[in-house]
C-alpha cells in the first residue's frame, strides 16, 4: 500500500504542501497550468531549489501580475465569497476528482469561517484564503494527491507556533481563529511552541484535516522518495515541511497501534448506546461496539468498547462520558496486526461499487461499502444481496 506520510516539525501552509509534494517527483508543468486552467489571466508559477538549514528543498510560489514590473502588492488582498470561488473551480477544465478535494478544502475553511463569523458557507467573504495565491495553493493541492495518488495519508501531529498574527479582522492571537476551528472540527491533533510566529495556516490546517486519515508517528514503510518544501518565514529551525512517499511493510506485526477503552454500563438503553456509537464513528473511531454482560446479582448490562488513535484517547473518553451513564473507562494500548487497505470501485450491471481491498502476506479480501451497496440496491429497486453478488461475480 503506497502511503504519504506528512512531518509538519514546522507546521504546514499551502504553499509548503505542493512544493513537498514537487519534492517528490510530481511534475511541475501540472501546477504551472494551473492559472490557464482557473481562468487567472497574468498569474505564473515560479519553482525554484532553496537551502533551510543545510537541506535543499523546493519553494512554491505565485507570482500575480502586479508583481510582473517589481510593483509591491499584498497577496492576502482580495474578497471572494465562497459561492465564487466555487464556481471559479467548477467551471475550470480540472478532473472531477481534482475539483471535488479541492472544493471539500475550502468547504472546510469555509465552514470555519462561517462558524467564526455567524455566516452561512456560501456567503461568508474569503480574505487571505480568498486570495489569488491561496485559491491555487488549494487546487495545486488537489493536483499533486491525483498525481500521487496515495492509498492513504498519515500525518504528525501538528507543530504550531505562538503569538499573534495579522489577518483582515486585526491581530488575533496564534492559532488564528480559522485555524484554531478547522482543526477542532477535523479532530487534529495539534501542539503549539514558542516559535513566536504562525506555522500553521488555514490551508495548511484544511489540507490536513481533509487528507490525514491517521495521526502518529510514520508507520512502517520503506521510502520510495522524501520531498521537502520550504516555508516563507524565516525560523530558528529549518522552516519546512517533509514528506515521505513509502511503501508499507508486508507482513509487520505491529503496523497499527490503537487505544482501547471499555467501560460497563448498566443504566444507558440499547438505543442511547446506539446513538453513542453512531456519535464515535462520526468523530473517526477505528472501531466501536457494544456487547451485553451480566453484572454482579445478575444485572444486565452493556460493555461498550471503542478502538481509537493513541492521541484521541481524551477525546473518545469525553464523547461516552457525554452520550452515556459510564462515570469511569479502562484504557489500554494495543498493537494491531492489520490487513492493508486500499479503496477501489467495481464495475457492476447496477453501477460502480465502492470497495475496500485488504491485503496480507498473499492473502487479498474485497469488502463491498456497505453506503455504496445501499445506494445501488435503492436506485435499481433490487435487494442488497444482488448487488453484493454482482460485485463478486464482476471480479471472479
Amino acid at each position: 500500500m503506497k502511503t504519504l506520510y506528512l512531518d509538519c516539525f514546522s507546521g504546514i501552509s499551502g504553499d509548503m504542501f505542493a512544493a513537498a509534494m514537487l519534492g517528490l517527483g510530481v511534475d511541475g508543468a501540472l501546477l504551472s497550468a494551473l492559472p490557464g486552467l482557473l481562468g487567472l489571466d497574468g498569474v505564473q508559477i515560479a519553482v525554484t531549489k532553496k537551502t533551510k538549514g543545510g537541506i535543499a528543498a523546493v519553494d512554491f510560489n505565485v507570482i500575480l501580475p502586479e508583481e510582473h514590473d517589481g510593483t509591491e502588492h499584498d497577496h492576502h488582498a482580495g474578497h471572494r465569497r465562497f459561492a465564487d470561488i466555487a464556481a471559479l473551480i467548477e467551471k475550470s477544465s480540472l478532473s472531477a476528482d481534482v475539483k471535488a478535494l479541492a472544493l471539500r478544502i475550502f468547504t472546510r475553511i469555509a465552514g470555519a469561517e462561517g462558524k467564526i463569523h455567524g455566516l452561512p458557507a456560501a456567503d461568508v467573504q474569503f480574505h487571505e484564503v480568498g486570495a489569488v495565491d491561496s485559491i491555487i495553493d488549494i487546487v495545486a493541492a488537489a493536483v499533486c494527491v491525483e498525481a500521487l495518488k496515495p492509498d492513504r495519508v498519515v500525518c504528525s501531529p501538528l507543530t504550531e507556533g505562538s503569538g499573534t498574527v495579522a489577518c483582515a479582522h486585526g491581530i488575533l492571537p496564534v492559532p488564528a481563529p480559522a485555524t484554531a476551528e478547522i482543526l477542532r472540527a477535523g479532530a487534529v491533533p495539534f501542539r503549539c511552541t514558542d516559535a513566536g510566529t504562525e506555522l500553521v495556516t488555514p490551508t495548511g490546517a484544511a489540507i490536513t484535516a481533509e487528507l490525514a486519515q491517521q495521526f502518529g508517528p510514520m508507520p512502517p514503510m520503506t521510502a520510495l522518495g522524501i520531498g521537502y518544501g520550504c516555508g516563507k518565514k524565516e525560523l530558528a529551525h529549518p522552516n519546512l515541511l517533509r514528506a515521505v512517499l513509502g511503501e508499507s511493510v508486508q507482513g509487520c506485526a505491529c503496523a497499527d497501534r490503537a487505544a482501547v477503552l471499555e467501560t460497563t454500563i448498566d443504566d444507558s438503553t440499547g438505543e442511547a448506546l446506539g446513538f453513542c456509537v453512531e456519535r464515535l464513528f462520526s468523530a473517526g473511531a477505528k472501531d466501536a461496539f457494544f456487547t451485553p454482560v451480566f453484572m454482579k446479582k445478575g444485572r444486565p448490562a452493556y460493555e461498550l468498547t471503542v478502538l481509537c488513535a493513541e492521541e484521541q484517547a481524551g477525546r473518545f473518553a469525553r464523547l461516552v462520558f457525554e452520550h452515556t451513564g459510564s462515570i469511569g473507562l479502562r484504557l489500554r494500548v494495543s498493537d494491531r496486526i492489520v490487513m492493508q487497505r486500499r479503496n477501489v470501485k467495481v464495475a457492476t450491471k447496477y453501477g460502480e461499487i465502492d470497495c475496500k481491498l485488504c491485503e496480507y502476506d498473499g492473502i487479498e479480501k474485497l469488502k463491498p461499502e456497505y453506503e455504496s451497496l445501499k445506494s445501488a440496491a435503492a436506485a435499481h429497486g433490487v435487494a442488497l444481496d444482488a448487488v453484493s453478488r454482482a460485485v463478486l461475480h464482476n471480479i471472479e
